[in-house]
């Protein structure tokens, strides 16, 4: 069973980022820390393909 559904979570699909916002983390300064303007760009946009395509630069 998930973790969200042992403890009562729901999963909001709004919060998920894919593998390339981590990338963009890491690659702006200072590298691989918390970001909230990045978070708030990449939950910006709605589905997981969406966000992708905004960090490749194809928005």
């Amino acid at each position: 069973m998930p973790f969200y559904q042992t403890y009562g979570y729901e999963k909001n699909s709004r919060y998920i980022v894919p593998p390339t916002h981590f990338v963009m983390m890491g690659l702006k300064g200072p590298a691989g820390r918390y970001n909230e303007a990045e978070f708030r760009y990449t939950t910006s946009f709605p589905g997981e393909k969406a966000k992708k395509r905004s960090q490749l630069g194809k928005d």
